[in-house]
């Protein structure tokens, strides 16, 4: 397993001045931004094997495809040299292929799934989602905006305390 790889939790916390307690954490220790990597480099290139600078090259294009001001249509490229024979490949993927790929590997169903196991903890210890005052977002993926409406949706825009990175 890589470390890398541990970015989707939950945790709901109550904040009462200094003192923080963590009501629920939930989490998928095998689901991450590595994974949307992978994920692109086998849309893109299913017969390559994955090395270093061929996922780096996936890790920016995904960068570059979060930026919320871009185009869903848009073209995005991202070259890279590869490491065995030194051709230079394109990677190109628009905003909508982005999010049919995060759906068509189950990513919202996994999203979905914690969600609904945070909720249901945090109940068992007397909350509910009213009871939420507000929602801050990190990492990597918290930037992916179809990841960020599908937070907006769930939690509104009035608790989501995270400015725009």
């Amino acid at each position: 397993m890589s470390p890398l790889t541990l970015t989707l939790f939950w945790s709901w916390v109550k904040v009462n001045g200094p003192k923080v307690d963590v009501i629920t954490s939930r989490g998928d220790k095998w689901l991450g931004g590595k994974d949307f990597d992978r994920w692109i480099l086998n849309y893109l290139f299913p017969e390559n094997k994955q090395t270093n600078s061929l996922l780096k090259a996936a890790e920016k294009l995904k960068c570059k495809l979060s930026d919320n001001n871009l185009s869903d249509t848009k073209v995005i490229k991202q070259e890279v040299i590869t490491e065995k024979d030194k051709d230079i490949k394109s990677l190109a993927l628009t905003k909508i292929q982005l999010n049919e790929l995060l759906h068509q590997k189950g990513l919202f169903k996994s999203l979905n799934k914690l969600w609904e196991q945070t909720l249901a903890q945090g109940r068992s210890n007397g909350y509910e989602l009213e009871d939420l005052t507000g929602v801050v977002i990190v990492g990597g993926g918290s930037r992916i905006p179809i990841i960020q409406k599908w937070i907006l949706q769930k939690v509104g825009p009035e608790k989501l305390l995270t400015p725009p990175p």
